[in-house]
């Protein structure tokens, strides 16, 4: 009805943030944990199926294709993220990781070895970051891949804090805002948010 038209009348990215803020006022999450709702099994975490499927449910008002592809289990974790950037560099760019696929997929076509990303800062080649992109939360260790959760602010900086938009934030609020500092760092040196953005 009323959300639909909304939707056809707004730009890609804003109707995937007005879906996901469209969520944050639905009985999922207030009334619900959002285990088992955004087309993935209750057992696992739901943060990344959440943000996958603001995405799709956009692009399919909008008729255009997703960036994230076909398949929602791509942004199921940090890892899974992160590998289909490195598949796809057409479709999203990797924003302020370095090193090599975690789910060692991604392999360089020539040698047939695994492919080493470069680290990217935001804001090169032209990938600012835009609402509706990927983050990656890690803590800790560069290997301490917590979380994936949308960027919500409308021209994202490149430093100080950065407003997401994040599913499985527990009870009473399963889909909640949150404020996330753009220049923390992880032991050894990576950066705590990591990006995908999408080339839309």
């Amino acid at each position: 009805g009323a959300l639909r038209t909304e939707l056809q009348n707004l730009s890609l990215r804003d109707a995937v943030i007005r879906i996901a803020e469209d969520q944050l006022h639905s009985a999922v999450a207030t009334k619900s944990t959002g285990f088992g709702v955004y087309n993935i099994d209750d057992k696992y975490d739901w943060c990344g199926a959440f943000a996958y499927w603001c995405w799709a449910q956009a692009c399919a008002i909008k008729g255009v294709t997703n960036p994230f592809g076909s398949n929602n289990t791509v942004l199921w974790s940090p890892q899974r993220a992160i590998s289909y950037a490195m598949q796809n560099p057409t479709q999203v760019d990797l924003l302020r990781y370095e090193g090599y696929d975690p789910m060692g997929v991604a392999k360089d076509l020539s040698t047939h070895k695994l492919k080493k990303a470069p680290y990217v800062e935001i804001g090169s080649n032209g990938s600012g970051l835009k609402r509706g992109d990927i983050v990656l939360l890690r803590k800790g260790t560069e290997q301490g891949w917590k979380h994936v959760c949308m960027v919500h602010t409308n021209d994202a900086p490149s430093s100080g804090m950065l407003e997401t938009i994040d599913g499985n934030q527990g009870r009473p609020a399963s889909i909640a805002m949150r404020s996330r500092d753009l220049d923390a760092m992880v032991t050894g040196g990576g950066r705590s948010l990591v990006f995908v953005h999408a080339k839309v």
